[in-house]
């Protein structure tokens, strides 16, 4: 199985987490954004959005968007549990995977792309007013994924999941792009027992 990543991205960082929870080896091809890597012609003949992570099975199944090839490789060893054991636990996965998506992650990303992909790979100041609403985006939603994780291991309470390594992803790339994690003790503390999982030490 190929995974085409980069190892600055979160998204990127997402299968290869799973897969290290899953036992899966995965060939890794490094994209190298400084060399236009996932803008040439044989790249975007297998993802047209020329982005990374693209998962390319041993079948020749071509797979793009990170959290979709969570739920696949997770399905692929349902024995293993991450993408959830009954209809309500694979509902609250989605409710948390496509919340970080339409809410969370849009602020988090976006003051990442100003504070450090800008200076460091476009020798570009950052756009202080696009900071100030991505800023917004954190102070607002962060409280909500906090008050959820009071009393929790993880997302779904006892039982780690693909919710969670989605989540983790973004939360992490919050903490590089200087948001705040010390008035959120308890989204802290599920990042910092994901942090000591082994997958994501690998």
């Amino acid at each position: 199985m190929k995974l085409y990543s980069n190892s600055f991205s979160p998204n990127a960082r997402r299968p290869r987490v799973c897969a290290a929870e899953l036992g899966i080896k995965l060939d890794v091809v490094e994209m190298d954004f400084g060399k236009g890597d996932p803008r040439k012609p044989e790249y975007l003949a297998i993802n047209p959005m020329g982005k990374v992570p693209t998962l390319v099975d041993d079948d020749g199944y071509v797979l793009w968007e990170s959290p979709a090839m969570l739920v696949y490789l997770a399905n692929k060893h349902p024995d293993k549990g991450l993408g959830g054991t009954d209809a309500r636990s694979r509902a609250e996965i989605a409710r948390w995977m496509f919340w970080n998506a339409s809410h969370l992650e849009n602020g988090v990303f976006t003051v990442a792309f100003e504070k450090i992909v800008k200076p460091m790979m476009m020798g570009q100041q950052p756009d202080d007013a696009r900071v100030a609403a991505g800023t917004a985006d954190w102070t607002r939603f962060a409280p909500i994924l906090d008050a959820h994780l009071m009393g929790k291991d993880w997302l779904l309470g006892k039982a780690f999941t693909i919710a969670d390594i989605c989540v983790a992803t973004t939360v992490d790339f919050a903490t590089m792009a200087g948001l705040d994690l010390a008035t959120h003790k308890h989204l802290a503390a599920w990042l910092g027992r994901i942090r000591e999982r082994a997958s994501w030490k690998a």
